[in-house]
């Protein structure tokens, strides 16, 4: 539950919000925390394709979005940009990248530099 609610708050664009969360989860939970993120971007990318088209609830569907979480992505796919979405969904993506290659904190680095895009509208 806590690696659930801590990737949808990333959401929030809150990077000491969603650090302290992070710090509950722990880094033994390290690989989940990114398995699970990485694939909620990549859900929200869905997402706005069938936002597009005006066509949310059918792609909710198809992703199997739980009802709970989605207001929070019909929201966010509303206000948010295709690449912005992409372009934290590449963040995440090197982030794994980072930690394989022995880079410790590159998780929460990653978590600030996806709130901050996500706070500044997109834009680095």
């Amino acid at each position: 539950q806590d690696i659930f609610d801590f990737s949808w708050g990333i959401l929030k664009a809150d990077a000491s919000d969603a650090l302290e969360k992070f710090g509950r989860i722990g880094k033994k939970n390290l690989f989940g925390c990114i398995g699970y993120v990485r694939k909620m971007f990549e859900d929200l990318l869905v997402l706005k394709e069938y936002q597009l088209k005006k066509k949310f609830d059918e792609g909710a569907l198809k992703i199997r979005l739980h009802k709970n979480n989605a207001a929070l992505a019909r929201a966010f796919v509303k206000k948010t940009s295709e690449d912005t979405i992409k372009k934290c969904l590449i963040i995440i993506l090197e982030s794994y990248e980072k930690i394989k290659s022995g880079e410790t904190d590159a998780f929460e680095n990653a978590l600030v530099s996806v709130s901050a895009l996500l706070a500044a509208g997109g834009k680095p």
